[in-house]
């Protein structure tokens, strides 16, 4: 899992990562990014 800043108070960016496919502790870990940056993009 690839995580990029969007910027720098809000917002990452998360690649490398199968959204149908997550596992718990996967899931978990991008939870926890989106209750601290509030906008994650998945790109493609």
């Amino acid at each position: 899992m690839i995580v990029k800043k969007l910027h720098e108070n809000i917002g990452v960016s998360i690649e490398g990562i199968k959204i149908s496919n997550l596992d718990n502790d996967t899931f978990q870990k991008i939870k926890k990014l989106w209750l601290e940056y509030l906008v994650i993009v998945f790109p493609n």
